[in-house]
């Protein structure tokens, strides 16, 4: 967590911006798509979360991004008529949308 502090000591302090980051970065963390352990966990999606808030104007906005990004920038096989994979990714999506409109 020390590692996401220091990345947002930039930001303003009465922004809720540092704070909706971290809390993205710990559901990012949580999910872990690309399985990954240790330190470097908490860093590893961080780069993610200025375009998923870019994009989280509406679900559907949310989960292309989020596909996108699993597939294109992460490389993980992900393929759009899987059903289940589908349902998970709309799932964190709808995670993500209720931690950003408590932050507005």
């Amino acid at each position: 967590m020390e590692l996401i502090k220091e990345n947002l000591s930039h930001l303003n302090k009465k922004s809720k911006i540092p704070f909706l980051y971290q809390a993205l970065n710990e559901e990012f963390m949580e999910w872990n798509p690309l399985g990954v352990e240790g330190a470097a966990l908490q860093m590893e999606y961080f780069s993610y979360l200025p375009q998923v808030i870019k994009n989280s104007t509406n679900i559907n906005n949310l989960v292309f991004c989020l596909e996108k990004i699993i597939s294109t920038d992460m490389g993980l096989d992900y393929s759009l008529s899987n059903v289940q994979q589908k349902a998970d990714l709309v799932a964190f999506a709808n995670k993500i949308m209720q931690l950003i409109k408590k932050q507005h």
